[in-house]
């Protein structure tokens, strides 16, 4: 019976050498596992931060979209309203100018006239008043003569 005794106590501490063995594994993948987790909730949470930031970037790109397209809109307007306020300012400036040459024609006219007329009546004249009639007759004879020139063409 000794050797029966023997024989189970050497399968129990085999048995006992085993359930160290497998109490160190399950330790040492006890472990890993308490350092997966870690990982993964690390893992987690910095995808969560960044899923947010995403969706953050997102909404700030749309946003930003938005107001670039409404930015367009506003240069666009400006852009038209610039054209639109050159060419006004054009329309007017001529205008400006058409005015200006038809008062200086009609002084011309009218100084050219009163100095005629003066003439006419014998009156006195004066040295620039004579100079400014024969400038303003001059003018009215070479206009003159280019009408009758293109009329005759």
């Amino acid at each position: 019976m000794d050797t029966d005794s023997e024989v189970l106590q050497q399968k129990a501490a085999k048995h006992q050498t085993r359930l160290a063995a497998a109490e160190a594994k399950a330790d040492i993948s006890r472990a890993r596992l308490a350092e997966a987790r870690a990982s993964h909730e690390v893992a987690a949470k910095q995808s969560r931060r960044l899923k947010k930031a995403l969706k953050d970037a997102k909404q700030r790109f749309k946003q930003a979209k938005t107001q670039a397209k409404t930015a367009g809109e506003l240069a666009k307007g400006a852009r038209s309203d610039l054209y639109n306020a050159e060419r006004e300012y054009t329309q007017d400036t001529d205008a400006v100018d058409r005015r200006r040459s038809k008062l200086a024609k009609a002084e011309s006219l009218s100084a050219a006239a009163a100095a005629e007329q003066q003439v006419r009546e014998g009156g006195p004249t004066t040295p620039a008043a004579s100079t400014s009639t024969r400038r303003a007759t001059t003018k009215r004879t070479t206009t003159t003569r280019s009408r009758s020139s293109r009329s005759k063409a």
